[in-house]
């Protein structure tokens, strides 16, 4: 067989008639101070509501019960792009002792007491934003000067695994640094990194902006398959649609990804006849292998 190509499907979608078993949860409901302009709180909208701690145990709980391998911890910001851990870091601490979930956070722009707080509730791992440009961070996340470079360093510092994610097109589809935000992780040489790319939704700002092209986003990936040649490389499920994601996941592929989140049936099809040995999971593409795969083609 030829190279290994894994396909995920996280918990937050349903397709060819399989839900993945990676719910996403926000620990602040539907409630954001932040509202990036390109996301305005309409991600965490449709998270299930895990707003107190009960809540929370209560979900993870029930999550587990129902044969859900792991689960992504996620929520609004606010002013400077903070989560609220410290309420949460307690609860998240009863899951991971006494649940078999693999617990991501999706961590926001943290602190280091913060970073201090999910590192002692034994959190599987954290994802970062990583953004190449603190004007793009000013004026698209609204974060006050340093807050979004600062933040990273918090991240990688506190020894927990990090997947720091790239958003090509950040800057209303346009050019966003996105080859310096990917130099500026080099030196932490992260396991993982998730490329994903604008997708205009509407109800933001950014409803009517034109995407990076799939040429584009392949190009990104590709200078992060250069920087981290040992390291996974996966393309995110954040990213559009239709024939936009028929081309760009062809294109990944050919540019190196280790894995795709959400692909299309036309791309799991092409892959498998053009030698490629594909592996269904279905999690967050940021969570390692599972013991138990399943290849496409003995489901």
């Amino acid at each position: 067989m030829g190279r290994v190509v894994r396909f995920y499907l996280p918990g937050m979608f349903t397709q060819f008639g399989k839900t993945g078993r990676y719910p996403g949860v926000s620990i602040t409901g539907p409630r954001c101070q932040l509202m990036c302009d390109h996301c305005r709180a309409k991600i965490i909208e449709i998270m299930p509501d895990c707003s107190t701690p009960e809540k929370l145990i209560k979900y993870a709980r029930n999550a587990e019960s129902e044969g859900a391998f792991g689960m992504l911890v996620s929520g609004g910001s606010d002013a400077e792009g903070r989560l609220p851990w410290a309420e949460f870091s307690p609860a998240l601490k009863f899951i991971t002792d006494e649940t078999n979930l693999f617990i991501s956070v999706h961590c926001g722009f943290p602190t280091k007491s913060q970073m201090s707080l999910l590192k002692s509730a034994n959190i599987n791992q954290a994802l970062i934003d990583v953004i190449g440009n603190d004007i793009i961070a000013k004026y698209v996340y609204h974060l006050p000067p340093g807050i979004a470079w600062n933040a990273v360093i918090n991240a990688f510092e506190s020894g927990i695994e990090i997947v720091p994610h790239v958003l090509v097109g950040l800057n209303y589809g346009n050019y966003s640094n996105e080859e310096e935000a990917i130099d500026l992780i080099s030196q932490y040489k992260p396991k993982r990194i998730v490329i994903i790319a604008l997708r205009p939704t509407k109800g933001t700002p950014m409803h009517k902006s034109v995407p990076p092209s799939p040429g584009r986003v392949a190009k990104v990936i590709r200078y992060a398959r250069m920087k981290f040649p040992t390291s996974i490389v996966n393309l995110g499920c954040a990213r559009p649609v239709g024939l936009h994601k028929r081309k760009l996941d062809k294109l990944a592929i050919m540019e190196g990804v280790d894995g795709i989140a959400v692909p299309s049936s036309e791309t799991m099809n092409w892959a498998e006849e053009n030698g490629f040995q594909v592996i269904e999971q279905p999690t967050c593409c940021s969570m390692p292998p599972l013991s138990m795969d399943t290849h496409h083609n003995e489901a």
